[in-house]
């Protein structure tokens, strides 16, 4: 855990979404999931129970750490309460680009102390969401692979607008996870990881 990234910020708490609000708690941030409902956001949370409990019974954590680290994820259904006072924001909505931009223009408006601002998109361009922030200079893509708790790789990936800073903090804070990063600063449709998973879909397909 990095001290200049107290609270973390997880819109959507999906497949996705969850898994990236459990990595960060079991790193030591505390994290708020936001989603429409407290019925989504109650399953979210069974998930990661359940989760957790697996990591215990391999030993990966001990199994009085499964408590402690749910107690550092809250939830809600107010996503600019919730973004008041981040330091990091992570939007992981489903693949639309439409919604994406509307989740992410309110989250910029109210994040207005976020360093980083995050997209967890894997494919749609980074330019075309920064085009709904709010200071999109503080914004990026940061492309965690399913699932979140297992897989060690994250992408970042660096909009035209994304500063420099910016992409330093989200290495540093990627880094604190105990993930590996890969940095993508080129416009490639589907970034790195999905240009690599499509070529061995179409090699199986042949």
């Amino acid at each position: 855990m990095s001290a200049q990234f107290g609270k973390v910020v997880v819109i959507g708490a999906g497949t996705m979404g969850h898994g990236i609000a459990q990595v960060a708690a079991m790193s030591g941030y505390s994290v708020t999931m936001v989603d429409i409902s407290d019925e989504i956001l109650g399953r979210a949370l069974e998930r990661i129970r359940w989760s957790l409990s697996k990591f215990a019974e391999r030993g990966r954590i001990r199994p009085e750490d499964v408590d402690k680290i749910l107690k550092r994820i809250s939830t809600t259904t107010d996503l600019e309460s919730a973004c008041t006072d981040a330091d990091v924001v992570i939007e992981s909505v489903f693949e639309d680009l439409k919604v994406k931009q509307d989740v992410l223009s309110r989250a910029s408006r109210a994040a207005r102390k976020a360093r980083i601002l995050g997209t967890n998109t894997s494919s749609i361009p980074i330019d075309e969401l920064a085009s709904a922030v709010e200071g999109p200079e503080r914004f990026l893509g940061i492309h965690f692979i399913n699932p979140p708790q297992l897989i060690q790789l994250v992408e970042i990936v660096v909009g035209s607008k994304t500063s420099d800073e910016t992409t330093k903090l989200a290495t540093e804070f990627i880094r604190s996870l105990g993930k590996t990063v890969i940095t993508v600063k080129s416009v490639l449709p589907g970034f790195v990881i999905d240009r690599i998973v499509f070529r061995f879909f179409e090699a199986a397909c042949h």
